[in-house]
């Protein structure tokens, strides 16, 4: 027997679909679409709004592409590679779980998705700490996140994840990967179907708890200290100034419950095949297109300039379509009283 197959063999399909496969499939693949859609809306808006034209409106950005790749990632494979029935090939459909592809497909997915996790949880800690030293170091902020500096800081982090994630695949019988059957990322152990003498997940997994649970709580709850002690300022515009990044914050806060359950669960889970791990692994899947998601949508949720943003431009297409119908007006003259307005608001 070919013992390439036998290597990963864990990634393959079962051989057979069940009603878990197709609801977790089908979740991935809305979860994932739906990101990506909120996420292009999202850079839109980063785009055209001035508030996000700094270093806040960079980091989000970067993490939103981050977010998207990963969306891409699992919806082109992970969700049809878990609904698909393919017996033979890709082109005969029968009652089957993927069987004739390569598991190096599902090593590569296992690692490009664990990269651009490790890269969107890196950003996430980024962004708390753009929040800290806009609110404790005023004067110095755009020094510090200028954007010479943010593309720095964001070249040390892709090394970095990176560093984390090439153990996997240098200490034997750590070999990571997207397990089909199993819904989740699991190490394969070792070719005899050992498992290995050193767990590279549980240090990785703990090395998040600290650098991304505690370190974002720890500087959250510094930042909401500073919030509470400058809550009343003199000045008109510094107060919608410090009101902004009261914003700011809150939507980087609201995003740490959802990506803090998730890491507990990757703990838990920790990478294993076992049955008992099973609703652990599933669940911070799940949790993680879910993230994605709910980050992608945050930037609308906590932004009203966004929001007005999206109104206007909305109202102002019905508004032309309407002039144009019912008097003939040219439809340049009405854009440029709707932007007269957006402008002046």
């Amino acid at each position: 027997m070919n013992t390439s197959r036998e290597f990963a063999s864990q990634l393959l399909g079962r051989g057979h679909s069940t009603k878990n496969d197709l609801i977790i499939g089908w979740t991935t693949i809305m979860l994932c679409c739906s990101q990506i859609v909120f996420g292009t809306c999202s850079l839109y808006l980063l785009k055209k709004i001035s508030i996000f034209h700094n270093a806040f409106g960079f980091l989000c950005a970067a993490r939103t592409m981050v977010e998207m790749m990963s969306s891409v990632l699992h919806a082109t494979y992970s969700g049809p590679a878990t609904i698909l029935q393919v017996a033979t090939s890709f082109i005969t459909l029968a009652c089957s779980q993927i069987q004739d592809m390569s598991p190096y497909i599902g090593i590569f997915v296992g690692a490009t998705g664990y990269f651009l996790s490790g890269m969107s949880c890196s950003l996430h800690v980024l962004l708390s700490l753009n929040r800290l030293t806009a609110l404790y170091f005023v004067f110095h902020y755009k020094r510090i996140f200028s954007a010479r500096n943010c593309r720095c800081i964001i070249y040390a982090l892709i090394v970095a994840v990176f560093l984390l994630v090439v153990p996997y695949y240098v200490v034997p019988c750590n070999v990571l990967g997207f397990s089909v059957a199993h819904f989740g990322y699991i190490v394969v152990g070792c070719p005899d179907g050992t498992q290995p003498m050193f767990n590279v997940g549980t240090v990785s997994t703990y090395i998040c708890w600290a650098a991304f649970c505690a370190g974002t709580i720890i500087v959250d709850t510094l930042t909401l200290i500073r919030i509470i002690k400058v809550k009343r300022m003199a000045s008109n515009e510094v107060n919608r100034n410090f009101q902004r990044n009261v914003r700011f914050f809150a939507q980087s806060s609201f995003q740490n419950f959802p990506m803090l359950i998730d890491i507990a669960l990757l703990t838990f889970g920790n990478n294993e095949i076992s049955e008992n791990k099973a609703v652990f692994r599933v669940l911070s899947f799940i949790l993680t297109r879910f993230t994605d998601l709910i980050n992608s949508t945050t930037l609308i949720l906590f932004n009203p300039e966004a929001r007005r943003y999206i109104i206007t431009m909305t109202v102002g297409r019905n508004l032309v379509s309407f002039t144009e119908s019912s008097t003939g007006v040219h439809m340049d003259t009405v854009t440029r009283n709707i932007r007269h307005i957006h402008n002046a608001s």
